[in-house]
């Protein structure tokens, strides 16, 4: 009503909380560089229960699906400590996608991959979708087994989502890729030019909108009702002059 602080939670000796919070039934939950991941009451902003993951939290969102929280941290290796993607990063374990009890923050599985840095995950229907490293994999819900991985460019941490039957993610090699759900394969990419990024998107009916390093494109039909053929690749046109 007035835009007064309602409550402030300190994390004090934690680290900086750079995810966005999740907000879902009552509750907030968020995590701190840590490794601290917290569940509060959404009206007084008391705590409900935290779990110590013993890896950094860092810009991967957590994501509600149901009666769960599905987030993902970077590892055990210390900030500033070398490559995200290298394969021999020294002292640390590599980066685990978590899923938690919305309730009581119980584990109910934690799935590891090969490196140290993941995107904010996309759910479907019984799975979420994550992009880590070089590739972007589909997790079971259940259990977070991996039951389909599909090969990129470097760092696809454009938030993987699923529009229709069809995968979307941005990915920093300078790429909007979409791929068919069902078989993993490339339908159609976006390409920007050499040393631009792709970085994430939103999706809204039959538009597209993503932010890149050189501005926002909008990306359409056309009012087309023709199918591009498969792998076809939409070149951006030059940014525009800046003003």
């Amino acid at each position: 009503a007035d835009g007064k602080p309602a409550w402030t939670f300190p994390t004090a000796g934690h680290g900086a909380v750079n995810m966005v919070p999740a907000s879902a039934q009552g509750r907030v939950l968020f995590g701190a560089e840590d490794g601290t991941f917290w569940c509060l009451d959404l009206v007084e902003g008391h705590e409900l229960w935290r779990v110590e993951t013993g890896g950094i939290l860092g810009w991967t969102n957590p994501v509600v699906v149901k009666d769960r929280v599905v987030f993902a941290d970077r590892g055990g290796t210390q900030q500033g400590g070398g490559d995200d993607n290298a394969d021999d990063v020294k002292g640390s374990r590599r980066g685990e996608l978590r899923c938690l009890s919305l309730e009581d923050g119980k584990e109910l599985w934690h799935a590891a991959f090969d490196m140290t840095g993941f995107s904010t995950p996309g759910v479907g229907p019984g799975y979420v979708v994550g992009g880590f490293g070089r590739q972007v994999a589909r997790f079971d819900l259940a259990k977070g087994k991996i039951s389909e991985r599909v090969a990129t460019g470097t760092n696809a941490f454009g938030s993987p989502t699923v529009v229709g039957d069809s995968l979307v993610f941005g990915n920093l090699d300078g790429n909007l890729y979409v791929h068919d759900l069902e078989n993993a394969d490339l339908r159609w990419r976006f390409h920007l030019a050499e040393g631009q990024q792709a970085l994430d998107f939103v999706h809204g009916g039959d538009r597209i909108y993503l932010s890149t390093t050189v501005g926002l494109y909008c990306l359409g039909d056309g009012g087309s009702n023709r199918k591009a053929k498969k792998g076809f690749v939409l070149e951006a046109g030059a940014p525009p002059p800046a003003r």
